[in-house]
């Protein structure tokens, strides 16, 4: 991970099986990118309200919002990362908030990266897979 992304960061076969659809191919992948740029930064907005607000089942559908946006559109490690964090608890106490929130701004500086590396994808010709 020398500059910073995990190695794990873009499941390129993942990727490659959305852009080789028959029905839409790279507009899928294209509208799909377009989406999750569009919707991460909402959702992590939702996360960091929802442990503010101690609201439970706002943190947990959030968190698996993104847990479930990131994996279809082949971001494993995020995915991950937003799972993890939607097990941890909001402690009635606010005890758990340093914790939380170290967590979600690790996670939104992946999703930064995860923005790059999508757009980044999107500006390479689709690799076939043989």
């Amino acid at each position: 991970m020398p500059d910073g992304r995990p190695t794990d960061a873009l499941d390129r076969q993942h990727i490659d099986s959305i852009r080789s659809l028959p029905e839409c191919g790279e507009a899928c992948f294209s509208s799909a990118v377009a989406a999750f740029c569009k919707q991460t930064p909402q959702l992590i907005a939702l996360i960091r309200h929802a442990i503010a607000e101690r609201d439970e089942p706002a943190f947990f559908r959030a968190t698996h919002m993104l847990k479930g946006s990131a994996a279809s559109i082949g971001l494993p490690h995020l995915a991950r990362t937003a799972d993890s964090l939607g097990k941890s608890q909001l402690r009635p106490d606010n005890s758990s908030d340093r914790e939380l929130m170290a967590a979600l701004k690790s996670m939104e500086e992946e999703a930064a990266i995860a923005i790059e590396l999508l757009a980044e994808e999107l500006a390479q010709p689709r690799r076939i897979h043989g």
